[in-house]
């Protein structure tokens, strides 16, 4: 197949089939994960289409994250259904710095024929978020910058309760900032385990 040649890969549930996936190429062209199938084709009549294998894709990710383990940190985990998160302190070093060890991490993918973001913040969920929306393959938080970082990032990536974003959006909420200026409490700190934790301000 050509490398330019458009590709996603197809999840489904009943009679809905979306993009679970997008290569370089079909991004480019506008397509976008959780699209319909159908308006995908659309957009691009040449698409090619395959459908996904969650036990595949599964295993698949279990070895990313051990060839990691072996590679960039003893602390390693799947992250969800496309990803991997792992605690960098007291490794970064043995990379040259935290720049050069997720260089060398999407680096290390790329040689394996996928595409990776990579981030490193004080906290997985900052790391997590910052990773689904940024377009920059790499980016590294300043110590103490995450209530900087996520300001501007949509709510739905900041690995909330589905009821909580919806609540959110009610009231007019899409980012992490829109949410500390509503409210009394501001809520710019990202948890260890991903939430979104509240710090009262004075």
């Amino acid at each position: 197949m050509p490398v330019d040649q458009p590709l996603v890969v197809i999840s489904k549930s009943g009679s809905k089939r979306w993009i679970s996936a997008a290569d370089t190429a079909a991004r480019k062209l506008g397509l976008k994960i959780g699209m319909p199938a159908s308006k995908a084709q659309a957009i691009v009549p040449n698409l090619t289409m395959i459908d996904a294998d969650p036990s595949a894709d599964a295993a698949a990710l279990e070895r990313l994250a051990l060839w990691a383990l072996r590679q960039y940190s003893p602390v390693v985990a799947v992250d969800g259904m496309d990803g991997i998160v792992m605690d960098t302190e007291g490794a970064d070093h043995l990379q040259g710095g935290e720049d050069l060890l997720i260089s060398g991490l999407v680096n290390g993918l790329r040689a394996r024929g996928l595409t990776a973001r990579a981030a490193v913040a004080d906290t997985w969920g900052a790391a997590h978020a910052i990773t689904r929306v940024t377009s920059a393959e790499t980016t590294v938080v300043p110590v103490g910058g995450v209530a900087k970082a996520v300001t501007g990032l949509p709510i739905h990536c900041l690995r909330l309760p589905a009821d909580t974003i919806h609540g959110l959006r009610v009231m007019g909420v899409e980012t992490a900032g829109d949410w500390g200026r509503s409210s009394a409490v501001w809520f710019p700190i990202v948890s260890e385990t991903g939430a979104l934790s509240p710090s009262q301000t004075t």
